[in-house]
């Protein structure tokens, strides 16, 4: 089911799985069941989702980035990014959409986090290990298999190992310390609760007090994971929640400046024109005339 109205059109995790919380589709099945005039269109996912392409050519955009994909690409979809497969993109392979909860071993699963930021950060995997189409038909085979007793735990194991194989070091690449990747739960909480709270534009205080840590303590956490503060990422993600609106939504400028906290609109665009020398507006037209993915 598609919620259309003048917000991003949103897929729900419910609408396509099983109760597994999660689905397997070839991509050609994955297009015989769904419109394609959506499948080229920008739309945000609540949930996350894998893609791995085994034959075939074109390109995928992620919020504002290109990717080309070839065969064994692998691509990674976070909750909440916007996607859509270019309009004469002809591949084959696989789509797995999921619920983060799915990943869960149960009890204190030392995993969990930075599995779930490793899918929303990485995007794209353009040199994947040689046995990786396998593993994807594997988890299709016990997906599709009927009557197995142990069948949610065989495909959540299986899902576990592809991330912390695949996923999650390609994450830790990108990070500034590997070891805090994996290890930092503050860090995992401190980016979770900003994901929850960014639209009220909370003070580093009130985010530090809810936390339990001091402001030094957290932006400590922060710096040393990231390289970045506290404030930074909030405005980071302020910033791109302002881009996908202006971008893909229908909202007025007023609109999202109200839902992303500003009192005024003035308030976002100077905010908005700090962090990319344009105004909203100027943003939003590039966006219409599909320069947007040469915006960084």
């Amino acid at each position: 089911m598609i919620v259309i109205n003048k917000d991003i059109p949103a897929v729900l995790l419910n609408d396509v799985s099983a109760n597994l919380e999660l689905s397997f589709n070839t991509i050609a099945t994955f297009y015989q069941q769904r419109d394609l005039l959506y499948i080229g269109k920008p739309h945000r996912l609540r949930f996350s989702a894998l893609i791995y392409i085994t034959q075939g050519e074109g390109y995928h955009f992620i919020d504002y980035k290109r990717y080309q994909l070839k065969p064994g690409t692998l691509l990674t979809l976070g909750k909440h990014q916007v996607h859509h497969f270019s309009e004469h993109c002809s591949v084959e392979g696989y789509v797995i959409s999921f619920s983060n909860d799915f990943l869960h071993s149960g009890g204190d699963d030392p995993y969990q986090e930075v599995m779930a930021t490793a899918v929303e950060e990485v995007n794209c995997i353009t040199e994947t290990a040689n046995n990786l189409g396998g593993l994807f038909d594997q988890i299709g085979q016990e997906y599709h298999r009927e009557g197995s007793s142990y069948k949610d735990e065989i495909i959540r194991n299986l899902m576990r190992a592809l991330m912390l194989k695949e996923i999650v070091p390609n994450y830790q690449a990108l990070c500034n310390n590997t070891s805090l990747c994996q290890k930092n739960i503050n860090y995992h909480a401190l980016k979770k609760y900003i994901e929850k709270v960014f639209s009220q534009r909370p003070s580093v205080g009130e985010v530090a007090k809810i936390m339990g840590k001091s402001i030094k303590q957290l932006d400590k956490i922060a710096k040393d994971y990231s390289g970045r503060s506290v404030k930074e990422l909030i405005d980071d993600r302020v910033l791109l929640e302002a881009k996908r609106l202006l971008a893909f939504s229908q909202y007025s400028i007023l609109d999202i400046s109200l839902q992303l906290g500003f009192k005024e609109a003035t308030n976002m665009t100077k905010f908005f024109r700090r962090h990319t020398s344009l105004t909203p507006k100027d943003f939003r037209d590039l966006c219409r005339t599909n320069v947007a993915k040469r915006i960084s």
